[in-house]
């Protein structure tokens, strides 16, 4: 059983010395079998972090989380910071293991149709009443101490050989702590916030920094971040020049302070608030892992997650203030934004010698660690090097693992009823299914009569074809429109090989979307006016 798996390793990991060594760090010699070659660090968890490190954004955005969250966990890089890792000993990570994995510190979550009962039988009787309760008050996470002015922090990172251009290699990111995880109805006002100010063609900064061609494009950490215990709103921008850091601090400003003076467009925020209830309705097939992933970081610092889940609720609330309050939005803006003072400036800019630096910081961690230890430690080293090839190599007793067999399969796929029609000559499928009141949609385009000069070209079609607009609407108000009423329209190739003879398959572009069922009638009008209207000279 596939849980007894995940939850011994999470519960009864082995933690054996060589494992450590394997998958932690180990000082080996470059050769094993001879005792003259080098000794170098290695380690699975010692590269593949060391791996994570070579993107310049990854390493922009854990210095961005360490520093605007310096005071407790955040403050650290959590999978191991490279220099730092060769400190870790195997008694802390056993030690550590025993504090913080034990069942009094866990959180367990069960979805879907299986009988609930037995899951929870199965957790009891192996590892909840084995184990007594102990104090884990020390795995809570405090709030943020707050600034009382901004904070600047700079960055370097290694030059990129491929960059499109040269002069634009450089990041910056304005962040800001913003309201406690616990305040859910908050963490929902600025989810809407974000999304208002950064997503889509309509949006301030999008308008203010992209279109301005302040930068190639938003960076990876952009939006409004509820994973910690305090949330952050970032603007995080790249391929940006070292000298418009300046304006591009002023220019956040000056974006803050017009959406203050003019707020926003209705069907804007009316746009957002659909988003929100199509997605908390949409299902798909994976909704119960989607659940637990919205739901965790709340119920990991011990929030109310059922009252986090009544989303009807709580946009009801927000709707109720917008109405008492004309410029409810812009005073969020004001207090999180504009005036906070927690705000982080991090800029990060390549250099010439950013890897001959990182090199030379780790052979000093290497030599540091080799003068620590005795002439006798030292020939060790050769030898449980030796030992450790000898337990790698040993065969593993697969037996003991889960097996799917064929008696454990179904004897037939589930089947589901549906109804075939034709519209203007065209077949059509209908399937009538519990959806949660959404409509889905999905149609094929035969395309096996284009020429092959055509169809090279499909995937860009496919990538510009719904925002480009209309003849009635330009590119931001058709995107304006599908925000309002879809979750978006899609296009997307589609190859489909023939079920008898393996020579002959469909071309096509497979056209998709989804709508609450109050607005399907929106939906058809949508593809009508993109399919007889459509435009595609918008060279921009």
């Amino acid at each position: 059983n596939l849980q007894a798996i995940y939850a011994d390793a999470v519960f009864r990991p082995r933690l054996r010395h060589f494992d450590f060594l394997q998958e932690g760090w180990r000082l080996e010699h470059t050769d094993i079998n001879t005792k003259t070659t080098p000794i170098i660090i290695k380690g699975v968890v010692y590269n593949e972090m060391k791996g994570v490190f070579n993107e310049n954004q990854t390493i922009f955005i854990e210095k961005l989380l360490n520093s605007i969250l310096p005071s407790h966990t955040y403050g650290v890089v959590s999978g191991g910071e490279p220099l730092q890792i060769p400190n870790l000993t195997h008694d802390y990570l056993v030690k550590f293991h025993q504090e913080h994995y034990h069942p009094s510190n866990s959180k367990i979550y069960s979805y879907g149709n299986f009988p609930f009962e037995d899951h929870l039988k199965f957790m009891n009787d192996h590892y909840l009443c084995s184990n007594g309760k102990i104090d884990v008050s020390s795995s809570l996470v405090p709030a943020e101490p707050r600034w009382l002015s901004p904070r600047r922090k700079h960055v370097d990172c290694r030059l990129d050989p491929l960059a499109p251009d040269p002069d634009r290699q450089s990041s910056i990111a304005i962040g800001h702590l913003c309201n406690d995880i616990k305040d859910t109805q908050t963490t929902l006002e600025l989810h809407i916030l974000a999304e208002l100010l950064i997503k889509g063609p309509t949006s301030a900064f999008y308008k203010g920094f992209i279109e301005e061609n302040l930068a190639t494009g938003f960076g990876p950490f952009t939006g409004y971040d509820s994973q910690c215990r305090d949330t952050i709103f970032v603007i995080s921008l790249q391929g940006v020049t070292n000298d418009d850091f300046k304006k591009i601090e002023e220019k956040h400003d000056d974006i803050l302070k017009d959406v203050i003076s003019k707020g926003f467009d209705d069907d804007h925020v009316a746009a957002v608030i659909h988003g929100i209830e199509l997605r908390n309705k949409h299902q798909s097939s994976n909704f119960g892992l989607n659940l637990l992933f919205n739901i965790f970081p709340l119920w990991n610092h011990e929030g109310d997650i059922v009252e986090s889940l009544r989303i009807n609720s709580a946009l009801e609330e927000f709707k109720r203030k917008m109405k008492k309050d004309e410029k409810y939005l812009q005073k969020l803006v004001e207090k999180y934004l504009l005036k906070n003072n927690h705000r982080l400036i991090l800029t990060m800019s390549p250099t010439d010698d950013y890897d001959k630096k990182l090199v030379e910081a780790e052979d000093a961690v290497l030599k540091k660690k080799l003068g620590e230890l005795s002439p006798e430690n030292v020939d060790k080293i050769f030898e449980t090097g030796k030992l450790l090839r000898a337990d790698q190599e040993k065969k593993e007793d697969l037996n003991i693992l889960p097996t799917l067999m064929t008696r454990d399969l179904k004897d037939d796929v589930d089947r589901y009823d549906f109804e075939d029609i034709e519209v203007s000559d065209v077949p059509v499928q209908v399937s009538v299914q519990p959806t949660n009141g959404i409509l889905y949609y999905r149609g094929i385009l035969d395309i096996k009569h284009l020429d092959d000069e055509l169809k090279v070209l499909v995937p860009v079609f496919n990538d510009v074809f719904a925002r480009m607009g209309t003849e009635k609407y330009d590119y931001r108000s058709f995107d304006r429109l599908c925000s309002l009423k879809t979750g978006g329209l899609s296009f997307n190739s589609h190859v489909s090989s023939d079920k008898i003879d393996l020579e002959r398959y469909q071309e096509g572009i497979v056209v998709s979307s989804y709508c609450l069922l109050r607005n399907s009638p929106e939906l058809w009008r949508l593809l009508e006016e993109l399919f007889s209207r459509g435009q595609l000279n918008d060279l921009k």
